[in-house]
């Protein structure tokens, strides 16, 4: 991995991230730690992540850079850490201060000098030390309010360096990975950019964040669902999706054409809804025969007043589709059928009104149920007689006589 950056002002999840990112997977692969991450131990890991989930051959060298001699023991890493040791350095412009002069970089040189050193095989100097990084296999993770405070050095090393924003809700934060040699700001420097990353509570779990060992997100800047362009987006893209379900669906989904959803009846005739004198509503066609209503409509009453009218073979009788509507919330068709030597007009709801269960099957065929019984309707018989002879073999009922409409 070489060396990453962190960057981004207080409270934006540079830590918790780099612990998610990168620690966790130190954990499990079973590396030398070497940190100055507050309150981070092996024992605390076990006991937040389970023992199964530590690599046995995990340690921590925990650094404690609180105090001046603990950030020169760190500065020196190069004079004692392990061979394949990763690094995560918190706040690295503490440890190695931008301000550093040459005489203050002379102060790190190994001891004994560079023939010691090529006695103990280790870098003579921190530039060595830096330049040399993956020939001692050392991995370098570093967290800082801003990249500018990263010494020229490291950053010339470092392969990516990743700018946190916090989100303001709940523990999401964004990155944006950039190169070393700018701060992220810019369109043209930034590489990929996630926008929503979660940091679960078990990564606080493993470190303090602060001296008293409390984490408020407190971000002062305006939460991003907040965002007056964001909101304007979202009731877009809501009205967008209510406009989409109130359409008929496409055919490519399994609706039918343009033309034919409204109507495919050959008389091409409109359908309009009349009150019979029952009261109850029933859809005739203009061109019906008017009949008695209160002895045909369609209705509960008309069963219940005429107890020999069977409701399954006398309104099914001779019944065809005139008209279809399929979308995403509903399939209605509408119907036409001879009742007692008047043609009369219904749709899909005055059928389950009642009692009836019509199935959607495609635009010009339906699957009517009916206490236990079960038929097919089609928009005519020309049209549909192989499929009719289809369904007859493979229907647990018979298609009651005369489902289909006579052909003319």
């Amino acid at each position: 991995m070489g060396i990453k950056i962190h960057h981004g002002p207080d409270g934006t999840y540079k830590t918790s991230g780099a612990i998610k990112d990168d620690i966790l997977p130190v954990i499990k692969s079973g590396r030398i730690l070497v940190t100055n991450v507050r309150g981070f131990s092996k024992e605390n890991a076990i006991k937040v992540l389970g023992k199964k989930h530590v690599h046995k051959n995990f340690e921590v060298i925990f650094v404690d850079t609180e105090q001046q001699p603990g950030r020169d023991k760190l500065a020196r890493f190069f004079h004692w850490a392990p061979r394949g040791a990763f690094f995560v350095i918190d706040e690295v412009q503490r440890i190695f201060k931008p301000k550093w002069r040459d005489k203050d970089i002379q102060e790190l040189n190994y001891v004994g000098g560079s023939e010691q050193a090529a006695l103990d095989d280790r870098p003579e100097d921190m530039d060595t030390a830096w330049d040399m990084q993956r020939h001692y296999n050392w991995d370098f993770v570093f967290t800082t309010t801003s990249i500018t405070k990263v010494r020229a050095e490291m950053k010339d090393m470092a392969k990516v360096a990743i700018r946190h924003y916090n989100l303001g809700v709940w523990r999401f934060y964004k990155t944006v990975e950039h190169a070393t040699d700018s701060r992220g700001t810019s369109k043209s420097s930034q590489g990929t950019v996630k926008f929503f990353n979660y940091v679960p509570k078990k990564v606080f779990a493993l470190y303090s964040s602060t001296k008293t060992g409390a984490f408020t997100n407190s971000e002062p800047r305006t939460p991003f669902y907040k965002d007056p362009k964001i909101l304007g987006l979202l009731i877009a893209l809501a009205c967008l999706w209510t406009y989409i379900l109130s359409k008929p669906a496409p055919r490519a989904v399994g609706g039918s054409r343009p033309d034919s959803n409204q109507s495919v009846q050959t008389d091409k005739k409109p359908i309009q809804k009349v009150s019979a004198s029952t009261n109850n509503d029933v859809s005739i066609n203009s061109n019906a025969k008017t009949g008695n209503n209160d002895n045909l409509t369609v209705s509960n009453q008309l069963i219940d007043k005429n107890h020999n009218l069977d409701p399954y073979n006398d309104i099914l009788k001779n019944a065809f589709i005139t008209g279809s509507v399929f979308s995403l919330r509903e399939a209605n068709y509408s119907f036409s059928s001879d009742i007692q030597g008047s043609e009369f007009s219904f749709n899909s709801i005055d059928l389950r009104d009642v009692g009836y269960r019509v199935k959607w099957v495609k635009p010009c065929k339906a699957k009517i149920f009916f206490e236990g019984k079960s038929s097919y309707i089609y928009c005519s018989y020309k049209n549909s007689i192989h499929e009719t002879l289809a369904d007859n073999q493979q229907a647990a009922e018979r298609v009651p006589t005369g489902t289909q409409r006579k052909a003319s």
